[in-house]
């Protein structure tokens, strides 16, 4: 089989491809990375509002 040259529209398709494959890759992490922090943020008011409330109790109680 011989590899034929591609044209130019499929070269510009085939770099756009990979460039809007990418972009959607570091959008991805972006995001990921965005609703970690931010999961991890809720995580941690949440669990120093029980650990002010536990403490709160054990003072009062």
């Amino acid at each position: 089989m011989q590899c034929k040259p591609l044209s130019e529209q499929q070269l510009i398709s085939k770099e756009l491809g990979v460039f809007a494959r990418e972009l959607l890759c570091v959008r991805c992490k972006t995001f990921l990375r965005f609703t970690g922090q931010s999961i991890m943020r809720q995580g941690i008011k949440y669990a120093s509002q029980r650990l002010d409330t536990f403490a709160f109790v054990r003072k009062n109680g």
